[in-house]
This record gives structure tokens, sequence and C-alpha cells, in this order.
């Protein structure tokens, strides 16, 4: 079954770190070897260094699992952000947003 994608709203920062990892425990919990956990940051407008920790603990676990994760709507900023940090290749799917 697959798993439903984890949508993310408005900040991924400190502030909302606590909340944000007990939804991606639950999801790990129910990820199985070969599932591509998506991410859908369309509607992210902040994203700081504890939220990219975050994520990157989150990418690091479902690995372990054998199982990927995917960005997509990822905003140019949190893009940026990624860049600055040499981890878009880590993070390879994702995508900004179309306004197209």
């Amino acid at each position: 079954m697959p798993i439903a994608p984890i949508v993310i709203d408005g900040e991924l920062t400190i502030e909302r770190v606590a909340e944000l990892k007990s939804q991606f425990d639950t999801t790990l919990q129910a990820a199985r070897s070969g599932d591509c956990i998506v991410l859908d940051m369309t509607g992210l407008y902040n994203l700081d260094g504890a939220g990219l920790q975050l994520l990157l603990g989150f990418s690091r676990a479902l690995a372990s699992l054998d199982a990927s994760l995917s960005m997509q709507g990822t905003p140019e900023s949190s893009l940026s952000l990624l860049a600055e940090y040499d981890l878009l290749e880590r993070f390879s799917q994702a995508k900004p947003v179309s306004l197209s």
C-alpha cells in the first residue's frame, strides 16, 4: 500500500521540528524497502538549519530501510539553501514549483 505524501506547509523551522519529526517517525514505521516517500513542499515558505537537519535525518533513516525521499514543489529559496550546503544531489529529486 503506497504511503500518502507528506504535505509541508508554512515553515520547516526549529519551532516546528518536534511536530514534523513525530509525523516523520510515524511514516518511518510504515515505510518498507523500495518505498519512495514524497514530501509535497509546495506550501513551504521558510526552511532553516534545524529543518534542514530534520530532512537529512529523515533521508538517512529512509536509506537505512532501503527506501527513498522525493521532494516535490520545492520553493526556489529552499533549493538555494540546499545548494548553499552542497545538498542538491542528496535531494536530487527536489523539484521547484512550476508556475505554468
